[in-house]
């Protein structure tokens, strides 16, 4: 019996050396036990996230690991490829539209849409009538209108390359050239006549008999009508012999030159006015037909005495005649 200690110490020493599974301390041998992953997680083992659980045998379980685009939405995942946990454009706040998932499992909104709000979102070029200042001459083209779809991009349907005189009646023109849209005299309310387009693409009714129904403020120049509207009839403050400036159309559908301008030097055509004006005075201080003809120069402008100021023929011998018409009238008297 004296070796019996020996041998009770022998037994616990190699039943210490045994590995003992669910002892909840990791052996060396262990991938984990219980509660025991030596700080390994998930996330270690390549995952994204997930929960890391310990087998009977003290080997990892990672059912519960998850990677993002394996297709299933996990709960740290908003989403997972095809997989959006039931959730829509509409469950996020959006009016319409296609949600999506992005490679790393998050709500992708780049298809959602709150078209209809008339605020312009970051996915959405224009929204109802805020077109965000653009306009069809943005898209290449001459004018016309420029729309919003319902599903808030631009719509060009509405624009058009205003070609006058390409023979074709585009949006924005009457007519152009041959192609009256099927409108005659008839059809824009005279009795009769030939209705023709004018350069500028709108209806010229100057051919037109029996103004019945026209009015001013048709947009339509009848024959007793200078413009009408925005149709000038391609009249322009040059045309009428002025430099510069916008011609508009008045109330009464005659020319408004208001806004039109000459230089001060403002050339032949305004001779006549102010030459007559100048022979007139001239004559009514005149007691005899010679003082009458007393020589006088002529300017750009009218007449000016002191040095001499080289005048065109046309504008001197007008001025004769003038002046001997008017001593004329005034003996006559």
């Amino acid at each position: 019996m004296k070796f019996l200690p020996w041998i009770l110490l022998l037994f616990s020493i190699n039943v210490s050396a045994q590995t003992i599974c669910g002892d909840g301390i990791r052996q060396e041998n262990e991938a984990c036990d219980g509660n025991d992953f030596d700080s390994i997680n998930c996330q270690m083992l390549g995952f994204d996230g997930g929960s890391l659980r310990c087998s009977q045998d003290c080997n990892f379980q990672t059912e519960s690991c998850y990677r993002c685009g394996d297709g299933e939405q996990n709960r740290n995942e908003l989403c997972d490829t095809n997989d959006l946990n039931n959730a829509s454009c509409l469950t996020e706040g959006f009016l319409s539209g296609e949600l999506s998932c992005s490679q790393n499992c998050l709500f992708d909104f780049q298809n959602c849409r709150s078209c209809g709000d008339n605020i312009i979102d970051e996915n959405e070029d224009c929204d109802s009538d805020d077109l965000n200042e653009v306009t069809c001459a943005d898209f290449g083209f001459d004018g016309g209108s420029l729309q919003c779809s319902q599903d808030c991009f631009f719509d060009t349907n509405a624009c058009s390359d205003n070609l006058c005189g390409n023979d074709f009646a585009d949006p924005g023109e009457d007519c152009d050239n041959e192609d009256l849209k099927n409108e005659n005299c008839h059809t824009l309310g005279y009795d009769g006549g030939l209705l023709s387009c004018s350069r500028a693409c709108t209806f010229n009714v100057e051919e037109c008999e029996g103004n019945i129904d026209r009015l001013c403020g048709d947009d339509l120049i009848a024959p007793d009508e200078q413009c009408d509207g925005s149709n000038l009839n391609n009249a322009t403050c040059q045309t009428h012999g002025f430099q510069r400036g916008a011609i508009s159309c008045l109330e009464d559908c005659s020319f408004d030159f208001s806004l039109c301008e000459r230089d001060e030097d403002a050339g032949p055509q305004d001779v006549g006015s102010d030459v007559q004006t100048s022979y007139e005075d001239a004559f009514e201080n005149a007691e005899t037909s010679e003082q009458a003809f007393t020589p006088v120069t002529v300017g750009c402008c009218g007449i000016k005495g002191g040095e001499p100021i080289e005048a065109d023929s046309a504008s001197f011998w007008g001025g004769i005649a003038l002046i001997a018409l008017l001593f004329r009238r005034k003996n006559h008297v």
